[in-house]
């Protein structure tokens, strides 16, 4: 459970990865959408935010992984960094990450 009550995808098992991405490209596809916006990285890519706790590689695989996807299927897709995104380690991941 996050510090916001809410529940957090275990995004080292690849079907939750895969679950995630197909909802993102099934909006893009059948709605529309033209940009998507991922909160709470550093939540994500550190376990339960904490970097002492270290990085937690799953969540580093599905934002690579999930950008490309996005890139693939449009490259004029919108990809809105939460303030939090900025961070560190994620700086170190993110130019990998487009195409």
């Amino acid at each position: 459970i996050s510090e916001w009550g809410t529940a957090n995808f275990d995004l080292a098992k690849g079907e939750v990865r895969s679950f995630l991405i197909s909802n993102a490209l099934f909006w893009m596809k059948y709605y529309h959408v033209d940009g998507f916006r991922v909160d709470a990285v550093a939540n994500m890519i550190y376990w339960g935010g904490n970097k002492d706790r270290g990085e937690n590689h799953g969540a580093i695989e599905f934002l690579k992984r999930l950008n490309t996807a996005l890139f693939v299927e449009s490259s004029a897709i919108i990809n809105n960094l939460s303030s939090s995104a900025k961070s560190a380690v994620f700086n170190r991941f993110r130019n990998s990450m487009a195409p």
